[in-house]
């Protein structure tokens, strides 16, 4: 037989022509190997090949339907529609309140991703626009099914990809698509409605949010890209213990306590932040005629000319004390004060605590203004770096130096002051926490790192003035920025704090400022190593 070509079970068992299920023609097959043989064969080794006959066919359909049949556990479990159904209308009558319609309610493509993300173990952030409704999916085409060879050569039926999309364009869609995703998790057990719907109004609160001057409205993308950075946190974390309950809290999963856990954290919280609005830069700005105040006078002397721009913050010549420029002489406006500071053109603004609680009354959270305000405060030497050219700093809150740990001077010196800049950070991040804030001008950092901040905290960094270039240079092994730190090469990332706010990890990275070109003045915000031991009334 095997010297006639019948060398598998394969080729034993359809070496005679025969009908599917109808077994094999003994008739043809006797005739079919007694040619092949020299002498008949003995009524027992008839028997034997009858069996092996009959062998060999059971064998080749049964490889044939493994090839075609992926063993079950190896298939994404598919949750029954029956079960879809049941569980469905279980949070229909557990929700109350919450209108279930097909356009907000998920697709059955929706719920297998959740229920497959439980089966397997493992989170995986499903973008809002792959958040269908039933609605779309019921007027959808089926996808096509054909045969296909994996790697092993086997024989699997597979279905084109056909992932239905949904509009996320409007904030009104996106919230929709969300709420479908919550309704998802929730019928695959793996989330809870309640705890994935606080996440995503916590998102939509900040949508709302009104903007600082100069900065703009938190858009849609920054919401989505928020959401991912959450999802991606939470994913590691939970790898592997997507059905463990959360110890501390026994009515919570442990997933769901991450979720709730990590929506403050900075790398969430980052992506939510103000962007600084373009402005286009013009020759000649449109400002505003400068109106000089009752009681100011724009000459001084027998007619010198004083200089208004000046006296507005809106000279850009630098003079020394009562220098000339083309306008004028870099002189107070007011009568009698020639020889003093400059005033502004509010009433009183020479008071710095004055000058603060006008602006606090009209509720002026202006970058310009809070130039204007840094003016007027006694500045001090920076702890920190070198001062480049005209440069000073103002720091109020908490301190923390050599084990002592208190409240700055400047904050009761100040208190007004120092509230304003403590709102000026909460209109910028709401969610971050401080307990220290600081004003330098023109300040160079060497390379190094805040040891006195809280553990693992970050510094919230917002341009006041315009300048170009000083950039933040932050320690970071997957940077592709190289720089000489401390006479050894390191490897980092940028932080472009020009374009607007950055959150700087300075508690745990080695950091220094890069050169810079105009005036350089920003806003920082940060929390010192005893933070959790100041008493309640030294906190903004």
């Amino acid at each position: 037989m095997y010297d006639g070509g019948i060398t598998t079970f394969a080729g034993l068992a359809f070496c005679t022509p025969h009908q599917a299920n109808a077994g094999i023609d003994d008739a043809a097959l006797m005739n079919h190997v007694n040619g092949l043989l020299t002498h008949a064969l003995t009524p027992t080794a008839v028997a034997g090949l009858r069996r092996l006959a009959f062998e060999a066919q059971a064998l080749a359909l049964q490889d044939l339907k493994t090839k075609l049949e992926s063993p079950a556990e190896h298939e994404p479990k598919v949750l029954p529609l029956q079960e879809k159904m049941a569980r469905l209308t279980r949070q229909k009558d557990r929700l109350v309140g919450v209108v279930l319609t097909p356009h907000n309610t998920p697709s059955h493509a929706l719920i297998d991703k959740a229920c497959s993300q439980l089966e397997e173990g493992s989170l995986q952030w499903i973008h809002p626009n792959k958040c269908s409704s039933r609605h779309s999916e019921a007027l959808s085409e089926k996808p096509q099914t054909s045969l296909s060879f994996d790697s092993k050569g086997s024989i699997k039926v597979s279905k084109a990809s056909h992932d239905i999309e949904c509009d996320t364009s409007s904030a009104h869609l996106l919230r929709v698509a969300l709420q479908r995703r919550a309704l998802a998790y929730d019928v695959a057990n793996l989330f809870s409605f309640n705890v994935m719907e606080k996440w995503h109004q916590s998102l939509f609160d900040r949508f709302h949010h009104v903007p600082p001057p100069g900065y703009l409205a938190t858009s849609l993308h920054q919401l989505v890209a928020a959401d991912k950075a959450l999802w991606l946190l939470v994913a590691e974390d939970t790898r592997a213990k997507l059905t463990e309950m959360d110890p501390d809290q026994p009515a919570l999963r442990l997933c769901e306590s991450h979720m709730n856990y990590y929506t403050d954290h900075p790398d969430v919280l980052f992506h939510l932040m103000p962007l600084k609005a373009q402005t286009k830069k013009t020759d000649n700005p449109g400002y505003s005629p400068i109106v000089v105040p009752e009681g100011c006078t724009i000459v001084f002397n027998g007619g010198k000319p004083i200089c208004k721009k000046f006296n507005v913050g809106r000279c850009k010549v630098k003079t020394a004390k009562g220098g000339r420029c083309s306008n004028g002489f870099h002189v107070c406006w007011k009568d009698g004060h020639q020889t003093g500071d400059v005033v502004t053109e509010r009433t009183g603004g020479t008071s710095p605590e004055e000058f603060a609680s006008a602006l606090m009354a009209e509720d002026d959270l202006s970058y310009d203004s809070l130039r204007r305000l840094f003016s007027l405060l006694p500045l001090e030497p920076p702890a920190r770096g070198v001062g480049i050219g005209k440069s000073g700093s103002f720091t109020t809150g908490a301190y923390s130096f050599g084990g002592e740990v208190g409240l700055r001077r400047n904050l009761s010196s100040f208190p007004i002051t120092s509230a304003l800049l403590a709102r000026h950070v909460q209109a910028i991040s709401p969610s971050f926490s401080f307990t220290s804030v600081a004003l330098f001008r023109n300040l160079k950092t060497p390379c190094h790192r805040d040891a006195n901040n809280f553990p693992d905290s970050y510094n919230l960094v917002v341009p006041v003035a315009h300048f170009e270039k000083g950039a933040i240079w932050c320690e970071d092994d997957g940077g592709d920025h190289l720089l000489q730190c401390d006479g050894v090469p390191g490897r980092g990332r940028l932080l472009d704090v020009a374009r607007g706010p950055v959150l700087l990890p300075a508690a745990s990275s080695r950091h220094c400022t890069l050169d810079w070109t105009g005036d350089r003045l920003v806003l920082v915000a940060f929390s010192i190593r005893e933070a959790l031991e100041l008493p309640v009334f030294g906190a903004f």
